[in-house]
C-alpha cells in the first residue's frame, strides 16, 4: 500500500479538525501510545498478581507441611516423655512419694508442662501432683473427656484441646503400673500431663 493511499484513507476515517492539525495528530498518537502502554501494564500486572498468589500458596503449604511435621515430632516427644514418667515403681508408693517424683520430673521438662498429675481414672480424683494445693489436676478431670475409659492398653492418650484460664492446653495420658496399693483389689491409675 503506498503511501498516498495510506493518506487518504486516514483522511476519510479521521476527522478533519485532526487530519489538519499536527497538534491533534501528535494527541491522537499520545492517546493510541498510552492506551498500548496502558494495555500491557494491565496484561503483565494481572499475570504477575496470579503468580504472586500462585508462589504465596506454595509457601503457605510448605509452612503449614513444616508445622505439621514439627508438631507431629513434639506431640511424639510428648507422649515418649509421659511413657517413660508413667513406667516407675513410685506411683505404687505413697502420694507424698509419688509427688515429689513427679515434682522432680516436672523441674527437667519444658517450661510448656504445667503440671504431672497422678490420679484414679474411676474416682477421678488426684492422687499425687506435681502442683501445691488442694485443687491440682482439676483442669484435667474436670474435662468431659476424662472418664474410666480414658485408656486402652499402653497407648498414651493425646486429649482435645481444652481451656484453662483462657490459655489453650493439651493433656497427655498414660497408664501407671498397675499395683496392689494396699488393697486387695487393683484400680486403674493414670498419669496426666496438662
Amino acid at each position: 500500500m503506498s503511501s498516498a493511499r495510506l493518506d487518504r484513507l486516514l483522511r476519510r476515517l479521521a476527522p478533519d479538525v485532526v487530519t489538519r492539525s499536527y497538534l491533534a495528530k501528535f494527541a491522537v498518537v499520545v492517546l493510541v501510545v498510552i492506551a498500548a502502554i496502558g494495555s500491557v501494564g494491565a496484561i503483565t500486572y494481572a499475570e504477575t498478581t496470579d503468580q504472586l498468589e500462585a508462589t504465596a500458596q506454595e509457601d503457605y503449604t510448605a509452612v503449614a507441611e513444616l508445622d505439621g511435621i514439627t508438631l507431629d515430632g513434639w506431640t511424639s516427644a510428648r507422649r515418649s516423655m509421659v511413657s517413660d514418667i508413667a513406667d516407675n515403681e513410685a506411683f505404687s508408693k505413697d502420694p507424698d512419694v509419688t509427688s515429689r517424683y513427679l515434682s522432680s520430673h516436672q523441674s527437667r521438662t519444658t517450661e510448656g508442662v504445667i503440671a504431672l498429675h497422678h490420679v484414679d481414672r474411676e474416682a477421678g480424683t488426684v492422687l499425687a501432683s506435681s502442683q501445691d494445693g488442694s485443687e491440682a489436676g482439676a483442669a484435667v478431670t474436670g474435662q468431659e473427656w476424662f472418664d474410666d475409659n480414658l485408656l486402652y492398653g499402653d497407648q498414651v492418650y493425646t486429649t482435645p484441646t481444652y481451656a484453662v484460664d483462657g490459655q489453650q492446653r493439651v493433656a497427655y495420658v498414660g497408664l501407671t503400673p498397675m499395683r496392689n496399693y494396699g488393697k486387695s483389689r487393683r484400680k486403674p491409675r493414670a498419669l496426666a500431663r496438662g
